[in-house]
């Protein structure tokens, strides 16, 4: 009878540019399997993800991965990796996007965001807003992701 709201970037590619040395969280490996490149005329592996970027907004978005480099360490149903993205040169020369491995202090950051649901640093600007308002961080983010607040910040 309903459906549930769907996240705005739901159903869309995963681009490894937006998120260049953040700090990603794949929670969930939906699914995965091989399909048609128009583009590249050729078949391709593809993995249906939930994923969080702990250095940007922490809103889990469902997306399609298709990088290889990314690909390759996303295994069918498995949950929690955490890495980060970065480019690196490939032995014929060309930038590849890639899921590098995690420090010790990116799994305190990963699991302090799991333990509390909510993004781990906060942006100084919303503390200020926020305590003005009476609000959490958190519920300022919400409000402002949700246009109920005006976003004054100066988007360093």
């Amino acid at each position: 009878m309903f459906n549930q709201p769907q996240s705005e970037n739901s159903g869309t590619w995963f681009k490894p540019k937006d998120h260049d040395g953040s700090l990603i969280l794949f929670e969930t490996v939906i699914e995965g399997g091989r399909e048609f490149d128009q583009m590249a005329n050729a078949e391709r592996e593809y993995r249906l993800v939930t994923f969080v970027d702990l250095d940007s907004d922490c809103t889990p978005y469902t997306v399609k991965v298709t990088h290889k480099g990314i690909v390759a360490k996303l295994p069918l149903g498995a949950t929690n990796i955490l890495g980060r993205i970065e480019q690196i040169k490939t032995s014929n020369g060309y930038l590849a996007w890639v899921l590098s491995p995690y420090k010790p202090e990116d799994a305190a950051q990963a699991k302090a965001w799991i333990d509390g649901g909510r993004k781990p640093a906060v942006d100084p600007f919303a503390t200020s807003q926020a305590d003005e308002l009476g609000l959490t961080p958190e519920q300022l983010a919400t409000m402002k992701r949700l246009g109920m607040i005006k976003d004054d910040s100066p988007g360093f």
